[in-house]
């Protein structure tokens, strides 16, 4: 398969494919003509199908969708009964843990991508607000209100003007407010 040109391809039940055919071989492929992948399958665990999985829901230029077969209607309730009779307990309850591992791996999931979305927010919000503190203390200005330093307190390296001194402290954990910076 190698050298060839895709304008798109849809891998099924990709949690039993190598990862590398999609690393080494697909996405090569695709890349030329900008092509399309749609995977489709069954979870089996935290394998590279997982892994696609999550990717699928970070990245705003990739769509993740989960369905499931008692789900969709493709398939006829009476088939997917006739199917649970075809099989052995041990085969439906792997189907079935597999539907409950999937939505398990959802919720885990969207856990993880709002936790994760919230930590960017505060390390952006802390970020800007020490670009803030730092461009300040340059100018010879209190960190915290922009207030302008006297030059005792500049050449002292105290950063913050006499009414924000004592809030750093308490928060510092300081025993004696009056001999604070």
């Amino acid at each position: 398969m190698r050298g060839i040109y895709l304008d798109g391809i849809v891998l099924d039940e990709y949690a039993d494919m190598d990862p590398r055919v999609w690393s080494e071989i697909i996405r090569p492929a695709l890349a030329d003509r900008i092509g399309w992948a749609v995977f489709i399958g069954t979870p089996r665990g935290r394998n590279n199908f997982f892994e696609l999985w999550r990717r699928a829901q970070a990245d705003p230029t990739w769509f993740a969708m989960m369905l499931k077969a008692s789900e969709t209607g493709l398939i006829a309730a009476s088939e997917l009964a006739l199917a649970r009779t075809d099989l052995t307990e041990e085969e439906y309850a792997e189907v079935k843990a597999g539907e409950e591992r999937a939505m398990l791996m959802k919720q885990e999931a969207d856990s993880l991508a709002h936790e994760l979305a919230e930590l960017k927010r505060y390390e952006r919000e802390e970020a800007a607000q020490e670009i803030v503190r730092a461009q300040r203390r340059a100018a010879g200005e209190c960190e915290v209100c922009g207030t302008r330093l006297n030059l005792a307190r500049r050449f002292a390296h105290r950063p913050r003007c006499k009414a924000h001194r004592l809030s750093v402290g308490f928060l510092e954990g300081a025993s004696n407010p009056d001999r604070l910076v």
